[in-house]
């Protein structure tokens, strides 16, 4: 039973470290906005929190999952077993977290590119999704989809208001997103050679 309860604490512990990171995401506007690089660490630090969750170095609580109380303990996804709803719980934070940097209607811009926070958390989103996509069921991903993407997806674009900078095609069978057209590389796997010297590097300095 100690154990239990020890392992939920941790599991809730780490929600709360998601959460706070995420607050340095700016999602709306503000007479005093944070500092770009601020929100740009921060979604970093949210890629970092899901290799931890990939690799089991933290894991979900044993009990308790709910998903009608954001404030409480064991915040999850609706329509999923027990035991897929518990592993969302160390998920939900990062994925709503993106979702709403996503549809950010926080001005964002530096160097003379613009909507950073929302290009920086499709970026992040894309990434986790594509490195840790297969630890997820079939029934969370359609959570995942239904519930935090497409609605972020379709909320931000209401809500987009910068200027059409081109057209490709007047054809509407012809998309103009330039993602699309210019597909980013596939983010590096875990045994990446340049990450693995990466991480032997931060350890050597924080000793």
């Amino acid at each position: 039973a100690l154990e239990k309860r020890q392992r939920n604490a941790n599991a809730e512990d780490f929600v709360g470290l998601c959460h706070a990171s995420m607050s340095f995401v700016q999602t709306e506007e503000s007479d005093n906005p944070l500092p770009i690089g601020l929100s740009m660490r921060a979604l970093c630090h949210t890629a970092c929190y899901a290799d931890l969750i990939a690799d089991e170095r933290v894991l979900p609580p044993v009990s308790g999952s709910q998903s009608s109380d954001p404030s409480a303990a064991g915040y999850t996804y609706e329509n999923l077993s027990e035991e897929e709803a518990l592993e969302m719980v160390l998920w939900r934070p990062i994925l709503d977290g993106l979702a709403a940097g996503i549809c950010s209607t926080a001005p964002s811009s530096s160097g003379g590119v613009g909507c950073l926070v929302q290009r920086g958390s499709v970026i992040t989103m894309r990434a986790i999704l594509l490195r840790h996509g297969s630890t997820f069921s079939t029934s969370q991903w359609a959570v995942i989809l239904t519930q935090v993407l497409l609605p972020a997806i379709q909320i931000g674009a209401e809500y987009d208001a910068s200027p059409v900078i081109s057209i490709t095609s007047e054809s509407p069978a012809v998309s103009s997103l330039d993602f699309l057209n210019d597909a980013l590389p596939l983010p590096p796997t875990t045994e990446d050679e340049g990450l693995l010297k990466f991480a032997e590097l931060a350890e050597t300095n924080e000793r």
